[in-house]
């Protein structure tokens, strides 16, 4: 009792639990600044720094001086916070304000006090028995921010108080993001040298001219062109006239209704002149091809020119205006390669101008979409980031030369590594802080803030790309040391997993393997009390047994009856197991015969050699590792699905089997005058009741 006292004056809830868990930051949306984040791989951050896994840690908002907004204070401690979680993952334990407010009091009375010195700081770090701890405070002078920060590093051995780290940096706000997250690798390892800023990216197009090359296709010396043979000449004086009105549409930017002059021109020649004429006239006719041609390179100069005005237009723009350029520029591209072959060489400057804008596009486009990564991940949205950064990673993929793509895949490499294990490193501290505030709050009766604690960590790991198999088996742990209640119903989270559903024994062939999300499962069969309480009277053959035996002599639509009372008045939704539920919940990772092994064993079920052919009170023998009580025998238990006699063709993903005869239903893990193991069933129809079969529910997540 005197350790218990002790440790209860220091607050130190963690020495009670002889458990060295890991706390969570509090952390709100951040202030965002409108420069790019730079990661860094963490290698330099993480070499020679004094970091021990376990390591005790808080950080004070800091002092904002005058001119700045009042919040940031606490959005310094939030990005140095994040580059913490980035650099040094799971090495330190974060102690949160919240963890404060509940388990630290006198912590919290130095923390309302609004003291922020050294002497104070002290305090708090002797308080909630940290290793470290940082503060400090950022002004504005000359038009610069000037930040000042400190670690103090306290020997929990010998109580003293050293300086562990400093930093004082004086920077435009527009690069708070980079010398804040410096600042958070330095303060936990003083021998970094805090980086300058490095470029910021925007998604601004720079546009060039368009090198067309040399149009000749106006060379006027034709016109002067004569021939001895007079009929040529009059040929050519006659096709001279019709170019000249082609000319004068061309000089007037009509290059569409100059070419077609000029092809009609071509088509005289082509279906009115005999081969001999034709070769007579070959240099006029390749002048008429020249201007032909300079009319495809002057009309997509021009037009090509216009989508460039609309994207000068536009200063900062978004991907959804800079992909409908993306569009324009390609609906271009692909006219000007269907430009007749003869004319495909006047076209290089033309494809180049093009070629050059489309990569421009994309680099603009991945930095656009970097940039909603960047903020994603300030605000400690880190699913988010990733998607953003993943997806600007494929688009840079369109990049070229080979050189830019290549600079911008490895700028946002960096990135995604960082974000998966900041995102990693933050989401065990969450998880890990929120499930010790429950076991704390378990601990002192308060079971309702437990659970909601409990259920806060499960909303946090629920499809989480960052949750890792030990913060699952945690939060799985504490859960079912909880239960959730609902009506009096005392429910065991059931983990999600895979297993080999049946076996080769009767019905229960052939053996498959099936998936099952995460649910909850009654910790008890409902008894004759729950079922009473609901319907208003006690179907039970046995009910001399009493209250909290099984309730018996239901069938699955007295179940089904009972559980549409009980969700209008407890306004939930709770079902029959599916079989698959049943048999996954009640193997609790076991591939023997029973949960326990594969002989018969009374300590953990009543059967026909130990039960004295009655029911029993619920709960009296041991649970299987999910913490779920009578799986075998007791009473039979009605589950959801339709009757079949094999699983061919059965459901794979953990649902009901709703078709087959669905007049009959199964009923699983025997009673107390038949035992029965994990994979056994037998099929009813669902209007039979005897005194050996009862039910459980379950509970979607």
């Amino acid at each position: 009792m005197e350790l218990f006292r002790n440790i209860a004056k220091s607050g130190n809830y963690a020495k009670i639990m002889g458990k060295n868990r890991r706390g969570i930051l509090w952390l709100p949306m951040v202030f965002a600044v409108g420069t790019a984040l730079v990661f860094f791989s963490g290698k330099d951050a993480v070499d020679g720094a004094d970091a021990k896994s376990g390591n005790k840690l808080y950080i004070a908002d800091f002092k904002a001086g005058a001119g700045l907004p009042g919040t940031m204070g606490k959005n310094v401690r939030d990005k140095i916070k994040l580059s913490i979680f980035e650099n040094y993952g799971q090495k330190y334990q974060i102690v949160s304000d919240d963890d404060i407010r509940v388990m630290y009091k006198q912590a919290e009375k130095l923390q309302q006090s609004g003291c922020s010195d050294e002497a104070c700081m002290t305090q708090i770090a002797e308080a909630i028995d940290a290793n470290l701890v940082i503060y400090g405070n950022i002004q504005k002078t000359g038009g610069k921010l000037v930040l000042s920060a400190f670690t103090l590093e306290r020997n929990p051995r010998t109580l003293t108080i050293r300086t562990f780290s400093m930093v004082n940096e004086t920077f435009y706000e527009s690069k708070i993001n980079h010398y804040l997250r410096e600042a958070g690798i330095k303060l936990i390892n003083p021998r970094y040298a805090i980086k300058k800023a490095d470029e910021s990216f925007n998604t601004n197009v720079d546009i060039e001219g368009i090198d067309t090359g040399k149009v000749s296709g106006l060379d006027i010396s034709i016109l002067e062109f004569k021939s001895s043979d007079n009929i040529i000449s009059q040929i050519i004086d006659y096709g001279k006239s019709l170019i000249e009105k082609g000319d004068a549409l061309y000089n007037k930017g009509s290059f569409s209704s100059a070419r077609g002059e000029y092809e009609a021109i071509l088509e005289r020649i082509q279906n009115k002149l005999t081969a001999d004429k034709k070769r007579q006239i070959v240099k006029f006719t390749n002048s008429v091809h020249e201007r032909i041609g300079a009319t495809y390179v002057m009309q997509y100069k021009a037009e090509i020119e216009k989508e460039d005005g609309i994207l000068k237009g536009k200063q900062n723009p978004d991907v959804a205006f800079l992909k409908e350029r993306l569009s324009g520029y390609g609906q271009l591209e692909s006219r000007v390669n269907g430009v007749p072959s003869r004319y495909q060489n006047k076209m290089g400057g033309i494809k180049n101008a093009l070629s050059s804008r489309k990569s421009k596009l994309w680099i603009a486009i991945t930095v656009a979409n970097e940039q909603i990564g960047d903020r994603a991940y300030s605000e400690y949205r880190f699913e988010t980031a990733m998607q953003y950064y993943t997806l600007a990673k494929q688009e840079a993929g369109s990049i070229f030369p080979t050189a830019e793509k290549n600079k911008a895949v490895g700028r946002i490499d960096k990135k995604i590594v960082a974000t998966r294990k900041t995102g990693t490193s933050w989401l065990a501290n969450k998880v890990n802080s929120l499930l010790d505030r429950a076991e704390y709050m378990n601990f002192k009766d308060n079971a309702n803030e437990a659970r909601n604690l409990t259920k806060q960590a499960g909303e946090a790991l629920n499809g989480s790309a960052f949750a890792t198999a030990t913060l699952q088996n945690r939060y799985d742990e504490v859960a079912r040391l909880l239960g959730y209640t609902v009506g009096g119903i005392t429910f065991v989270r059931i983990p999600g997993g895979c297993y080999l559903m049946g076996s080769e024994d009767w019905y229960s062939k052939p053996v498959h393997r099936v998936c099952v999300k995460p649910f909850y499962m009654a910790k008890y069969e409902i008894t004759q009390k729950q079922y009473t309480d609901i319907m208003g009277k006690n179907p039970s053959g046995f009910y001399n047994c009493g209250g909290n035996c099984p309730v018996e002599g239901v069938s699955w639509y007295d179940a089904q009856e009972f559980i549409k009372k009980f969700n209008a008045r407890y306004k939930t939704k709770i079902h029959l197991p599916s079989e698959a539920q049943w048999e996954y919940a009640a193997r609790a990772g076991t591939r023997t015969k029973y949960y326990w092994g594969d002989t018969v064993d009374g300590d953990y079920a009543w059967f026909e050699e130990n039960s004295g052919d009655t029911p029993h009170p619920v709960g009296q023998k041991k649970p299987n590792a999910f913490g779920l009580y009578d799986m075998s025998g007791n009473v039979r238990e009605w589950v959801q699905d339709c009757g079949n006699d094999s699983y061919n063709g059965a459901p794979t993903d953990g649902t009901p089997w709703t078709s087959g005869d669905c007049e009959w239903a199964p009923r699983r893990g025997g009673s107390w005058f038949l035992d029965s193991g994990s994979a056994d069933r037998v099929w009813t129809v669902r209007n039979f009741r005897d005194h050996d079969s009862g039910f459980r529910v379950a509970l979607a997540e």
